[in-house]
């Protein structure tokens, strides 16, 4: 379960963005192996992440590309 006052979401984000001390991240990943609702979660944000990460990327890109031309 996330600390009170905390959504998996927010849990996930944490965990994600290495803000976790060691403990809590123990605890995350234990719950991790044993949850799947927690598992859906985490594959859904980090694809998110991901692809929000790879839009940047190519905005980034066009943007360099239009300077260069």
């Amino acid at each position: 379960m996330p600390p009170e006052g905390m959504f998996y979401e927010d849990l996930i984000e944490e965990y994600i963005f290495n803000r976790l001390n060691i403990s809590q991240r123990t605890q995350f990943e234990e719950t991790l192996e044993h949850n799947v609702d927690l598992q859906f979660e985490f594959k859904w944000q980090l694809e998110i992440i991901r692809c929000l990460q790879f839009y940047r990327k190519q905005q980034l890109k066009h943007r360099l590309d239009s300077v260069i031309c």
